[in-house]
């Protein structure tokens, strides 16, 4: 069912009709508040469902964050953008249980856990399909300008949303077309406090990835912009220790080749919580305080930016034990 905006203030809800891996991909829109000047593109993470399926709770422990529920999200998400930017949630293929698993785009587990794969452009053809089919919906429907269409994107994945973001980026590196669009069209990745599950996978250094990832940081046309947000939750689980090893990996594999990167790191003198976890997506809103190339301790309480040396931030990251050297990634066929 398609539910038409009938007020900015609305959200939209279109569904794009199961293409190759037999699911249907439902797109929430937000219109901006101002003149748009760009898509804002949203991955949401476990938990994270409409505010009345949290509340009734039939998955149980979500009503504890109902006030995180995407109806809540994408207007901060919105506010975050200064309100000139159109906002399009996609949501998993399939949530099992609070498990947000994004079968459309990757091979998964149960739990959502990717494994990614370089030989097939799943995840590009199933972004530009949905993207393309809620675009003209919402044409349709008169909340967006024909126009607009090809306005640039900023793609932002939270928590378990990354590992769209990690497949596209492995398309990418085989060279798949599809992908080739999808990067061309973004100018910002922001990977928020992401984790793959209980498998490895959070950031991914393989030399591939990160050749071509900086080679669009440093396009002469316009560079990249990639953000990496955390805090304690991921950086310091004891469930998932090798997320820090990676992200330091995936951060001085960047940089060795040229690549400026923004880091952001909140509420770092605290205990690991899952409730800071979902806040991350409040203090995102801080971003464009910040220059792109610092690392930055950024405080939401207090709503500033305050950049840090390498080797002070580095102290979180280096602390987690080093991952076993690769990730098993299947590369594309002649």
């Amino acid at each position: 069912r398609t539910a038409a905006p009938h007020a900015m203030g609305e959200i939209a809800t279109f569904r794009r009709p199961p293409g190759r891996s037999g699911l249907a991909t439902e797109v929430l829109f937000l219109a901006a508040t101002k003149t748009a000047r760009r898509h804002l593109i949203f991955f949401p993470g476990d938990v994270q469902m409409r505010r009345a399926e949290m509340e009734q709770d039939l998955r149980g422990g979500t009503f504890e964050f109902a006030g995180d529920s995407l109806d809540d999200t994408l207007p901060r998400l919105r506010d975050a953008a200064g309100g000139d930017a159109h906002v399009w949630c996609v949501r998993p293929g399939r949530m099992i249980h609070q498990f947000a698993c994004y079968s459309q785009f990757a091979t998964v587990s149960v739990v959502g856990s990717a494994r990614y794969d370089g030989t097939a452009s799943r995840a590009s053809e199933e972004l530009l399909a949905a993207m393309g089919h809620g675009h003209r919906a919402a044409v349709e429907a008169g909340a967006v300008g024909a126009g607009e269409e090809q306005l640039p994107w900023v793609i932002l994945g939270f928590s378990k949303g990354v590992v769209v973001i990690n497949q596209l980026l492995v398309e990418l590196a085989s060279g798949w077309p599809k992908a080739v669009r999808v990067l061309a069209r973004c100018r910002e990745l922001h990977f928020v406090d992401g984790g793959n599950g209980a498998e490895r996978g959070a950031f991914l250094a393989l030399p591939s990835v990160l050749d071509t990832l900086s080679e669009l940081c440093k396009r002469p046309e316009g560079p990249l912009r990639v953000v990496v947000h955390n805090s304690p939750y991921q950086l310091r689980s004891p469930q998932a220790p090798w997320i820090a090893a990676e992200r330091t990996e995936f951060l001085e594999g960047l940089k060795r080749r040229g690549a400026q990167v923004a880091v952001i790191d909140v509420f770092v003198g605290e205990a690991p919580s899952l409730r800071r976890h979902f806040d991350m997506l409040r203090s995102v809103k801080g971003l464009q305080t910040c220059e792109p190339p610092q690392w930055v301790r950024w405080d939401p309480d207090f709503g500033r930016c305050t950049v840090q040396s390498a080797q002070q931030d580095m102290g979180l990251a280096l602390a987690a034990p080093a991952p076993p050297p690769g990730l098993p990634v299947a590369k594309r066929g002649s």
